[in-house]
């Protein structure tokens, strides 16, 4: 997973905390009046699709994983190829998506998010949020 090298010392970490919902806000403040809704929210479900494949398959995965590669995915559909990489690219090889990464870190069941998603009444921008906003903000462990 760890595909970047550290700039930390070995055996060193650092604990910060993480808003999903601010990240969230940012990137929607981003296109605001920009792209239509419709688009936006097809972003959102190709991103979504797109974390679901990088999961191969598990179930149950870190919740900063998840929110981070979901900001990551979403930040390259809409702003990529203008921008380049996203602001939290380099963060998801210093994380884990199988274990927790440091003490607010919680597992998050795929499955009942892609049912929500697939079969709720909310938009996908309503379900992530709703389902990712309960985790966050989470105090997080960056590094090893």
């Amino acid at each position: 997973m760890a595909s970047e090298p550290s700039c930390l010392a070995p055996g060193l970490s650092i604990e910060t905390r993480f808003d999903f919902k601010g990240a969230f806000d940012f990137v929607r403040a981003q296109i605001n009046g920009k792209i239509p809704e419709t688009e936006w929210y097809q972003s959102i479900g190709e991103a979504f699709r797109t974390c679901l494949y990088d999961t191969q398959g598990d179930q149950q995965i870190s919740a900063l994983w998840f929110a981070l590669n979901l900001l990551d995915i979403l930040w390259y559909i809409l702003f990529g190829k203008i921008t380049g990489p996203s602001l939290w690219k380099k963060h998801l090889g210093t994380i884990s998506q199988r274990t927790l990464n440091g003490r607010g870190d919680q597992y998050i069941d795929l499955n009942i998010l892609k049912v929500s998603i697939d079969y709720g009444d909310d938009t996908i921008e309503e379900t992530v949020r709703q389902m990712l906003q309960q985790h966050f903000p989470m105090t997080v462990c960056l590094g090893h």
